[in-house]
């Protein structure tokens, strides 16, 4: 079961760096282009999307290093 964790962990993980690096480019582009202040209805879903990408990323992140550290300790 751990071993079923580590791996579904380990899916997210890079499904969250690959899918965070578009949606960073979206959040510049609204922001150079001015296209926020337009509709920011659509500001607000895109920084939700962002902001949750970034937090699953990090605690991915943080349980892989985590375990890491515990394996070669």
């Amino acid at each position: 079961m751990k071993k079923l964790t580590s791996n579904i962990i380990r899916a997210v993980y890079i499904l969250s760096s690959i899918v965070i690096i578009p949606i960073a480019a979206v959040e510049l582009y609204e922001i150079i282009s001015g296209r926020a202040a337009v509709d920011p209805h659509l500001r607000n879903m895109t920084d939700g999307i962002f902001w949750s990408v970034f937090a699953v990323y990090h605690l991915c992140q943080w349980y892989i290093c985590k375990h890491k550290n515990r394996i070669e300790a």
